[in-house]
């Protein structure tokens, strides 16, 4: 059989009846692509364990971004160039690859670079609510709107999901460390 690299991939617990009455005990494994794996266990207390190692070991394993991207291309929610209605190069914006490179920290030093960059994400995120007025400028049925808007929920959605992923990480290093 193959594997799986845990890194920058986050495992839940389905919640009752699991992924079916007949298949109440079931855990997802989310990976970064996208992909997830279902995985059945025994008992709760077997899906439990496992969600807990394979967190671990993706906390231990993720090498956070790095700080400070750049980027100029316009997504809908910079600048004032919705008050020029005939601007339609308004780029898609996508979801950022995450290094794939293995962390080489000890469990105390993994935790404060998750706490550092859990703090650089809620900054970001509120950096990024604040601009929704600049998104609601757009003309409101305009191709641009929509385009400005879906992309504006992206990136939203994005930071929350790293948000929660890293939150995550950091929860189960700290168990570990006390």
């Amino acid at each position: 059989l193959g594997s799986v690299s845990l890194r920058h991939s986050l495992t839940v617990a389905l919640p009752p009846p699991g992924y079916s009455s007949s298949r109440p005990h079931v855990f997802a494994l989310q990976l970064p692509t996208g992909g997830v794996y279902l995985f059945q266990a025994a008992s709760p207390d077997l899906v439990a364990e496992w969600v807990s190692e394979c967190n671990y070991w993706a906390a231990r394993e993720s090498k956070e971004p790095l700080a400070g991207g750049v980027d100029n291309r316009e997504y809908g929610w910079v600048g004032n160039f919705h008050l020029d209605t005939t601007i339609t190069n308004i780029a898609d914006w996508s979801i950022p690859q995450p290094s794939m490179l293995r962390s080489k920290t000890d469990e105390r030093g993994q935790l404060r670079a998750l706490l550092k960059h859990i703090a650089t994400l809620e900054a970001d995120l509120l950096a990024h609510k604040e601009l929704r007025d600049n998104v609601d400028k757009w003309p409101a049925r305009s191709p641009a709107h929509a385009k400005a808007f879906a992309n504006w929920e992206r990136k939203s959605q994005f930071l929350l999901r790293e948000l929660i992923k890293y939150q995550t990480y950091a929860d189960i290093l700290q168990q570990a460390v006390t």
